[in-house]
């Protein structure tokens, strides 16, 4: 009952820690911004990304393991952590230059 319950919720509290990380990441780089520190901003943001795609694959890898779920959803869920690592990657860039 439990396990039924936790392969079915996940994808609902994987969305909103997703969200989570990515607003928290992105409010410190707003504050560090302010503050003059454009390095450290990109930084925050890019953690706040890099997090957010290891949630998504988790959350692929588990609705792989799921019997109840297809495997468009595991796909959409692995492009989601694509999409973050590709972000979190573009944001620690902007650190060098």
């Amino acid at each position: 009952m439990i396990q039924e319950f936790f392969f079915a919720a996940w994808p609902f509290v994987a969305c909103g820690l997703m969200v989570a990380f990515v607003c928290v990441g992105m409010y410190n780089a707003k504050k560090l911004r302010e503050k003059g520190d454009e390095a450290n901003a990109h930084r925050k943001q890019g953690i706040g990304f890099y997090m957010a795609s290891v949630l998504m694959y988790v959350t692929s890898i588990i609705m792989l393991l799921d019997k109840g779920h297809t495997t468009s959803e595991y796909v959409v869920w692995m492009s989601l952590g694509s999409m973050m690592l590709c972000l979190g990657a573009v944001e620690m860039r902007k650190i060098k230059s």
